[in-house]
Formats: C-alpha cells, sequence, structure tokens
C-alpha cells in the first residue's frame, strides 16, 4: 500500500515544483544555482530532445504513450506485489510517477513544464523536470539491480495464476 501513496506523492511534488518554479522563473528570469546548473524556464510538446515536438498530433502520441506506460507498469506492479522486492518496487513507482506528472502536463497544459537546465560551457543538456527525473532514476534503479543479479523481473507466462497452468494435482 505505501507505494501508491510514494507515486500519489511524488506527483504532487513534481506538479507543486512545476507551477512555483514556472511562476518564479516566468516573473524573475533564469536562476543560477552554479556555474554549471541553471534554473531555467521551458516548454515542451514533445519528448526527450523535443522529440515530436513539430508534430500536430505529438502531443497525443506522447499521452496516450504516457498513460499506457503507466497503466501497464501499475498492472505489471500489482500483478507481482509479491515477487518484487521493495527497491523494484520503488523503481517501478518512480517510474509511474514520472509518466503520471508528465502527462499531467500534457493533458491540461498541452505542454511539459521544464525548468532544470544542466549545461557544461556552451553545451546544454535538454532542460528536464522532477519528472523526467524520477523516470531516470527509476530506470537506472532497475537496471542497477538487473545488472548486479539482485533482479529477477517475473513475467507473466511464469506467474501460474494468469495463465491457468496447475501443479498437476488438480487434474
Amino acid at each position: 500500500m505505501v507505494y501508491p501513496i510514494i507515486v500519489i506523492l511524488l506527483v504532487v511534488i513534481d506538479q507543486m515544483l512545476k507551477y512555483n518554479f514556472w511562476h518564479y522563473l516566468e516573473i524573475n528570469g533564469d536562476l543560477v544555482i552554479f556555474p554549471w546548473l541553471n534554473l531555467s524556464l521551458a516548454f515542451n510538446t514533445g519528448a526527450a530532445w523535443s522529440f515530436l515536438a513539430d508534430t500536430n498530433f505529438g502531443i497525443y502520441l506522447l499521452s496516450f504513450c504516457s498513460l499506457f506506460c503507466s497503466v501497464a507498469l501499475a498492472c505489471y506492479f500489482y500483478c507481482f506485489r509479491r515477487q518484487l522486492d521493495a527497491p523494484a518496487k520503488l523503481g517501478l513507482a518512480l517510474i509511474i510517477a514520472g509518466s503520471l506528472g508528465n502527462l499531467c502536463d500534457r493533458v491540461y497544459l498541452h505542454k511539459v513544464v521544464d525548468f532544470v537546465d544542466f549545461h557544461l560551457g556552451n553545451w546544454h543538456f535538454p532542460t528536464f523536470n522532477g519528472a523526467d527525473s524520477y523516470i531516470t532514476l527509476g530506470i537506472l534503479l532497475l537496471l542497477l539491480l538487473l545488472l548486479t543479479g539482485r533482479l529477477h523481473l517475473p513475467l507473466l507466462y511464469e506467474n501460474k495464476k494468469l495463465t491457468g497452468e496447475t501443479d498437476g494435482r488438480n487434474k
């Protein structure tokens, strides 16, 4: 029960950050945190690196993908909640929260609010937000667990309850 609460809290935090930084940066302009990190307001109608930003259907396709991925991961999480350990659950919760955070922006604003500007000299990484960070951290956590052998992701066909398989005693 704790992971749905984590997802909700992370989405609320993401939306609050976006709202507050949007209004602060709109009034005050860019904020330099470190020589390599600024808070700078940007809007993105696409995905990472403005993928699909210049298309009429991009926002709808990305909204559908966000919703589909969130629902699919939530269903997977629910079906295998007993087989997944805490770090795997946290990784999935981070990805779901990030996807839902950006989905909220796409549905209500028809764009995603970005504000973190990481750069080295004149080279700038694409501006991102809290939801993007959640997704990245969730994927990195799952990859780390997978690469260290600490994660075995159950597959649907392995779940006897879902496939109707029996252990042979119920024939």
